[in-house]
C-alpha cells in the first residue's frame, strides 16, 4: 500500500489562495492516477487568520478531482492546533487531536502509523515516552506523523516562522528507532537521516523557493518517492555576483541560465518563474548593469516578484584594471573548486558565489 504524506498548506479561503487550493488539487489529481486513497497532512493545513473550514470541506466532496474518494488524516500544526472533528462533516476527513495509532497495509505487512499532533509547549519525545507501552508492542515496526523541529544541526530552518516548535531530537530517535518520522513545520524539504520534510506543497512567499513536492510511502518496500507539484508559480530568490567585464551581458545572460539550471526549469515552467535578485559586486556602469539584467530577465520569459526591480545596492562602480584583472583570475581559480555540498540543507552558505563574494571585498577594499 502506498501512503502519501504533505504538511504546511496554510489554506485560508480559496478566493484568497487560490494557489495554495490548486497545489492540493494537483496532489489528489496525481494520487488519484495512481490508485492512492490516502493522505496524510502533517500539520498547518489552515492558516492562522483561518476560521471558516467550509471551503476544504467543499473541496474535499469534489467529484471534479476525485477528492471524495480521498481519506485525509489531519493532524494539527502549530497554525491550527485548535481544529476539531466537529468542523466537518464529510467520513473522508479525519482530524486526530491526541496521539493515536492507525495501521495501514495488509496482513504481515502492516505498518504501524503514531500520529502526534501538536501541543504547545511539549517535546514529541514527552509524547513518545507517554506512549512507550504502546510502542513496545510494535518492535521498531512504526513511523511517526508529527508537526515541530528535528533538532539537529538545522541553521535557521524556517524563514515562515523563527524558533523551536515541538522538537524531536536524535537521542528521542535513537532510544524509540522508529522505521521513518515525516515532520511538518519546516516548508523547505529535507532528508535527515530517517527524518523528512515533505516542504510545503505551494511557496508561501518569495522564500520558498523552487519546485514543490510531496511524499508518497510504500508500506511494502518502506521506501519513500518524492513527487513534483504543478504549482501556479515558482519562486526563485538569489544573488548575483558581478565583476566589471568587456562582456557584460553575455556574463550575465550566463548566470541568469544557470539559475534556471540550478532550480531545474523547464521551457513550460518558464512563465511561473516569479524571481527577486539581489546584484552584489563592482561594474564600470551600473545603470547599464540594470538594464542588461532586466532585459535578459525578459527575454528568458522570467517576470520579477511583485515587479520588484533587482536590489543593485551592494554594486559598486570600480575602474582599475589591475584589480579587475586579479579578480577574473581568482573568479576563474573559485570555478574549478570541487565542493561537497551532500547532506546540506543550507548549500548557499558554501556555495562558490559566496567564496567569490568574500574574495571580491578582499580584493576591491
Amino acid at each position: 500500500m502506498k501512503i502519501a504524506i504533505t504538511a504546511d498548506l496554510h489554506l485560508k479561503q480559496q478566493d484568497t489562495t487560490p494557489d495554495r487550493y490548486n497545489a492540493l488539487s494537483d496532489i489528489i489529481k496525481k494520487l488519484a492516477t495512481q490508485n492512492i486513497n490516502n493522505l496524510i497532512i502533517a500539520g498547518d493545513l489552515f492558516d492562522k487568520e483561518s476560521q471558516n473550514y467550509s471551503d476544504f470541506e467543499k473541496f474535499c466532496s469534489s467529484q471534479q478531482i476525485n477528492s471524495k474518494n480521498i481519506n485525509f488524516y489531519i493532524i494539527p500544526g502549530n497554525h491550527d492546533f485548535s481544529i476539531s472533528q466537529n468542523y466537518f462533516t464529510l467520513e473522508n476527513i479525519q482530524i486526530i487531536t491526541n496521539p493515536i495509532i492507525i495501521n495501514f497495509g495488509e496482513n504481515n505487512k502492516s505498518i504501524s502509523f503514531l500520529f502526534i499532533p501538536y501541543k504547545t509547549s511539549k517535546s514529541i519525545g514527552e509524547i513518545l515516552s507517554e506512549q512507550g507501552d504502546k510502542l513496545k508492542n510494535f518492535k521498531d515496526n512504526f513511523l511517526i506523523i508529527g508537526h515541530g523541529d528535528y533538532i539537529t544541526g538545522l541553521r535557521n530552518p524556517n524563514t515562515y516562522e523563527p524558533g523551536i516548535y515541538m522538537p524531536l531530537t536524535r537521542k528521542d530517535l535513537d532510544f524509540y528507532n522508529p522505521l521513518k518520522v515525516f515532520l511538518g513545520h519546516i516548508h523547505k524539504k529535507a532528508k535527515l537521516g530517517k527524518v523528512y520534510y515533505p516542504g510545503s506543497p505551494c511557496g508561501l512567499d518569495i522564500n520558498e523557493t523552487g519546485k514543490r513536492s510531496f511524499l508518497i510511502f510504500d508500506t511494502d518496500s518502506l521506501e519513500v518517492e518524492e513527487q513534483t507539484i504543478e504549482t501556479d508559480y515558482i519562486y526563485i530568490n538569489e544573488s548575483l555576483i558581478v565583476i566589471p567585464a568587456l562582456n557584460e551581458e553575455e556574463y550575465i545572460k550566463e548566470k541568469i541560465a544557470q539559475i534556471i539550471k540550478k532550480y531545474e526549469i523547464s521551457d513550460k515552467d518558464i512563465s511561473k518563474v516569479k524571481i527577486r535578485l539581489q546584484v552584489k559586486g563592482y561594474t564600470l556602469d551600473k545603470s547599464n548593469l540594470l538594464k542588461v539584467i532586466k532585459e535578459n530577465i525578459f527575454k528568458m520569459g522570467l517576470k520579477f516578484y511583485n515587479d520588484e526591480q533587482p536590489d543593485l545596492t551592494d554594486v559598486f562602480i570600480l575602474n582599475d584594471p589591475d584589480r579587475i584583472s586579479i579578480a577574473k583570475k581568482v573568479k576563474e581559480e573559485i570555478e574549478k573548486l570541487q565542493l561537497d555540498n551532500e547532506n546540506q540543507l543550507d548549500n548557499e552558505y558554501f556555495s562558490k558565489d559566496k567564496i567569490l563574494e568574500k574574495a571580491l571585498k578582499l580584493i576591491f577594499c
